[in-house]
């Protein structure tokens, strides 16, 4: 992302939102799409992720923000360290839900439960809504079992 697109618009919004912060000004994360996850680029990829970015994040306080905007550079962050990669998104959100300060741990730590947490709930409305439909499904075939059974006793009474 950095490399293409520049960072002129997120590091204005970082500055208005008033945070200490450091762009890199070299390293990439190596992971670049799928490039990372082919095994003959696996070597290549992590020795590009610690040409700057690893090493910075190793040394990072643990209540600093790790931004990546990069669904491959979040992956490799999650994968090659102990932290958890924001997109710049997440990071006005906490923001705005939790100012008043980080209350111990990481600040990506609050994110990652809210997300468990939507996926369990989600998990049980999902199963919740396969249980119903399997009980719909059992009684419109019990239905359908006693009405062929009283059309064939009908049938076999006119007989």
């Amino acid at each position: 992302h950095k490399t293409i697109m520049q960072m002129d618009d997120e590091v204005a919004l970082l500055k208005r939102l008033g945070l200490d912060f450091e762009v890199l000004d070299d390293g990439c994360c190596g992971m670049a799409g799928s490039f990372g996850f082919e095994e003959e680029k696996y070597d290549v990829s992590i020795r590009c992720a610690e040409h700057g970015l690893l090493p910075a994040i190793r040394k990072a306080e643990s209540d600093a923000f790790i931004i990546a905007n990069g669904f491959s550079c979040q992956e490799q962050v999650r994968q090659l360290t102990n932290r958890e990669a924001l997109h710049i998104a997440q990071v006005i959100q906490f923001a705005l839900h939790n100012g008043e300060g980080l209350n111990g741990g990481t600040p990506e730590q609050g994110i990652i439960e809210r997300r468990q947490e939507e996926v369990k709930g989600s998990m049980v409305k999902t199963s919740s809504a396969l249980v119903s439909a399997g009980i719909a499904a059992g009684a419109l075939w019990y239905a359908a079992a006693k009405r062929k059974s009283n059309v064939t006793e009908a049938a076999a009474q006119q007989s």
